[in-house]
């Protein structure tokens, strides 16, 4: 008869004491990609937990890319930046605001837009090529509240169906990832649940015009 050797042997009256069976290691989560805005992340919450799933919301700061236009010129005095920002409204830039020149006093600049999603910051750019007027596009990291839907753990092979019930859902760049990725991901950044009173900043506002 093989004897287990001793170290073997107490490593699975571990596993065994702490319940760490072969299926509980290999565990696995679907989480949602990041979602700007908190109503937006309540209201798919909602939706998901409506149709019977546990949906678990977190929210993390992360280093998001943020699409700034800005008026090519600066204007000399407040009454001029409001004279052309009233000039941008006409064309249809409703959301055009005035701001104090960094490092120019007396001067102001009309912001554009700012915008986190690639897809509203092309259709503002279009939009701005289509007036025919002069404007500044840059980009630039800022760091800001994001939210996303995580569930509980289970079998890759649970975690594959639940990804596939997502997809038909309308969720379907939800990613599967271990259960150790995640926390690695994660857990070290202890998310916590956003109040369901909590406003949008102005710069999230804008960026889902």
């Amino acid at each position: 008869m093989r004897l287990i050797p001793a170290v073997l042997l107490v490593l699975l009256l571990c596993n065994a004491q702490f319940g760490i069976t072969g299926e509980t290691a290999e565990r696995w989560r679907v989480v949602s990609q990041r979602i700007i805005l908190p109503e937006a992340a309540h209201a798919l919450e909602r939706k998901l937990r409506r149709q019977g799933l546990r949906a678990q919301l977190f929210m993390r700061k992360e280093a998001i890319e943020l699409h700034v236009f800005d008026d090519a010129t600066l204007y000399h005095g407040y009454a001029q930046a409001k004279a052309a920002r009233q000039r941008w409204q006409q064309q249809g830039i409703d959301d055009a605001e005035i701001y104090p020149a960094s490092g120019r006093h007396g001067y102001f600049r009309i912001g554009l837009g700012r915008y986190y999603l690639d897809e509203y910051a092309l259709a503002r750019q279009q939009q701005l090529e289509h007036s025919g007027r002069a404007f500044t596009y840059a980009r630039m990291k800022k760091t800001i509240p994001v939210y996303r839907l995580t569930f509980p753990p289970g079998s890759r092979q649970g975690m594959a169906a639940l990804w596939q019930q997502l997809h038909r859902t309308g969720l379907g760049q939800a990613v599967q990832m271990p259960e150790t990725e995640f926390h690695k991901l994660y857990a070290s950044d202890k998310p916590q649940t956003p109040a369901r009173n909590q406003a949008p900043t102005s710069s999230a506002k804008r960026s889902n015009r």
